[in-house]
């Protein structure tokens, strides 16, 4: 990332807790534009928005604008912008938070859907483990940016039979 960050971004799709959106724009207006930030080819960005639209299951939205769609619409139209540019590896922050259980079933179904279809990696932050764990194989608990400790959803059953605790020890 320091040394060449223009061409790192092109390998990473970011989903904010609040999705960057641009409310006055159509789906597909939004959608162009971000594959266009992200210095994608002009002749590929058509067919990249449309896969995108139909990963996200978003493609009859396609003309409406992003203001009138539902807060989990809104939300696809969010990862879609994530992985418009086709990258490996995704980071979501918090991406169900507040969306009602059918929405949160929906993005969880294409989260994983993600990362079988295209072998995605799929970075999720969040405070609620009951979310990570119908998602995640792996956890860490990062601190101040640094990765503190890490542990497989094995483990994480075995801490989590009596209620959570994680003991870290400070270094």
């Amino acid at each position: 990332l320091r040394k060449n960050p223009v061409e790192a971004k092109k390998h990473i799709g970011f989903l904010p807790q609040k999705p960057p959106l641009h409310p006055d724009l159509t789906v597909d207006e939004y959608l162009i534009h971000c594959a266009t930030l992200r210095r994608m080819e002009k002749s590929k960005i058509r067919e990249a928005v449309e896969i995108a639209k139909e990963r996200c299951a978003i493609a009859h939205f396609s003309k409406r604008l992003i203001k009138n769609l539902s807060g989990g619409y809104q939300q696809r139209v969010g990862i879609a912008q994530a992985i418009v540019h086709n990258p490996p590896f995704v980071v979501l922050d918090e991406p169900t938070n507040g969306l009602d259980p059918e929405g949160i079933r929906d993005i969880r179904n294409l989260i994983l859907k993600l990362n079988r279809e295209k072998d995605i990696t799929v970075l999720i932050s969040s405070h609620i483990l009951g979310e990570l764990h119908k998602l995640a194989t792996r956890y860490g608990v990062i601190d101040k940016g640094r990765l503190i400790k890490e542990f497989t959803a094995k483990e994480l059953d075995e801490k989590t039979e009596d209620g959570f605790e994680i003991k870290i020890k400070e270094a």
